[in-house]
């Protein structure tokens, strides 16, 4: 697909990949200095579960309209 989108300070990367355990769709390569923090599985997971059932159904059903929606558009 090529440049899907350019991220500016404080944007989040991989986080679908977290909610649905499904690989992430993209890669990301940085073109400038940046600091990066990284938030493993566990953590996230951990965040998570402190949410709003509901809100978890929530990103989880985002989640898989996006993918659709991106799979569609590759198609």
């Amino acid at each position: 697909i090529g440049k899907v989108a350019e991220l500016t300070e404080g944007a989040i990367f991989g986080e679908m990949a977290l909610i649905d355990d499904q690989p992430r769709m993209a890669s990301a390569i940085a073109s400038s200095s940046c600091t990066i923090i990284v938030i493993n599985r566990d953590v996230f997971q951990r965040k998570l579960s402190k949410c709003d059932p509901f809100v978890r159904g929530l990103l989880g059903i985002f989640v898989k309209n996006i993918r659709s929606m991106v799979e569609d558009r590759i198609s």
